[in-house]
């Protein structure tokens, strides 16, 4: 893992780029290097995706509304979570959408 201190091209940068993944948590950003993996995922871990995956998305999707924004948002103070969408995706992730 690797941190850098100040950069303009790479400031506020999240995501994948390449072999390379970049991570912002508390404003510090940091650099992975992606390893190939050596086995195939289990169908328990598969699930487990897909679970997140579907938190993530309905997280998202709660955000837009103002309202819930501002319920996750006061729900995030109180966990102690630095954001709303971490609270969101800790709700949905307990308490997943029926679909």
């Amino acid at each position: 893992m690797a941190t850098y201190k100040k950069n303009n091209i790479i400031d506020g940068l999240q995501g994948k780029v390449g072999d390379l993944v970049f991570r912002t948590r508390a404003n510090k950003t940091s650099v992975y290097t992606l390893s190939p993996r050596k086995t195939a995922l289990s169908e328990k871990q598969l699930q487990a995706q897909l679970r997140f995956a579907i938190a993530v998305k309905s997280a998202k999707e709660a955000l837009l509304d103002p309202t819930k924004r501002k319920e996750f948002e006061e729900m995030a103070q109180r966990l102690g979570k630095t954001k709303a969408f971490y609270a969101a995706v800790s709700f949905y992730l307990a308490f997943p959408k029926q679909t």
